[in-house]
């Protein structure tokens, strides 16, 4: 098993490009929304508070510079850090109550409460448009998860296509969930990343093997012969050991280039998680197959 898990997954890097494109695409519809829906915004932003005087004296150049000097000055050595930052709601109210004092001057303050309550309607088009961006980013990932999975499914083990788009976004969406928490559980406390991973590679072999077994080997095979201590270890092992080739792969990105990497690393994990859950279908079938061949004759019998 061991042997044969560590080369599904090396073949399987074949289909690297198939997440990194769905993810990128669903970035560029993101970007679709979120560009159009923040230059509107602001406009809306420049507009209503020119509305509530004449006299107002707003440029849309010296706003965005003063925006600008803001954002530059964010720490991008941690592009990450400073992502989550900007797209922040008390961060952009901050940042747009400072830059309209400056250039408002006395104005700001005559009209402080109206000015106020259409930053807060400007806040809240902003958080609307990032929240589609994450979600189309999201089902680019979960799009990725779906094809990736369709290609090293074939190359395994054939199914059904109800039966794959069904296992296919119920794990899809279980993958994104844990993600999600992971990543809600590490902002919160970094080393629950190392108990979650474990927690999850322990859960997934159980459910893997199990519905390998259920699909492929009912009443083909002893489940008992499918699911036990020892085929569990093993499978853990082999995920084991693909994961820290994953982390490794991983970390070589992030460090080469950390915006990049990260996309790569999701690219890579993507692969990982495919590979682990069929290889226990690739172990199924292996056994079925070995039930399947015929005993070799007595050859040292008379006929």
């Amino acid at each position: 098993m061991l042997k044969n898990s560590l080369k599904n997954y090396f073949i399987s890097f074949r289909h690297f490009f198939t997440p990194l494109g769905t993810m990128f695409l669903g970035m560029m519809l993101g970007f679709s929304v979120l560009i159009p829906g923040a230059i509107g915004a602001l406009n809306g932003l420049i507009e209503n508070i020119k509305l509530l005087a004449d006299g107002v004296n707003l440029d849309f150049a010296v706003l965005w510079e003063e925006i600008r000097g803001n954002i530059t000055a964010l720490d991008w050595d941690d592009p990450f850090g400073a992502i989550q930052t900007m797209l922040s709601g008390e961060w952009i109210t901050k940042v747009l109550n400072e830059s309209l004092s400056v250039i408002l001057g006395e104005d700001f303050n005559v009209f402080a409460e109206h000015i106020v309550n259409i930053i807060n309607t400007f806040v809240v088009q902003i958080v609307a448009c990032v929240f589609i961006f994450i979600a189309f980013f999201i089902i680019g990932f979960i799009a990725g998860f779906m094809l990736t999975k369709f290609f090293i499914r074939r190359n395994i083990a054939k199914r059904s296509l109800w039966k794959w788009i069904l296992t296919g976004i119920i794990n899809s969406f279980l993958t994104v969930g844990y993600l999600i928490l992971c990543g809600v559980l590490y902002s919160m406390w970094q080393p629950s990343v190392f108990f979650s991973s474990l927690i999850m590679l322990v859960l997934s072999c159980i459910v893997a093997l199990t519905e390998a077994y259920l699909v492929y080997g009912y009443k083909k095979v002893k489940f008992s012969a499918v699911l036990n201590v020892g085929n569990t270890g093993l499978y853990l092992l082999s995920n084991f050991l693909i994961f820290l080739i994953s982390l490794v792969f991983m970390v070589i990105a992030v460090a080469i280039n950390s915006l990049m990497g990260f996309f790569v690393g999701l690219a890579i994990l993507e692969i990982a998680l495919c590979v682990m859950d069929m290889n226990a279908v690739s172990f199924v079938q292996g056994l079925i197959g070995e039930q399947s061949v015929p005993p070799a004759q007595d050859v040292g019998k008379a006929a």
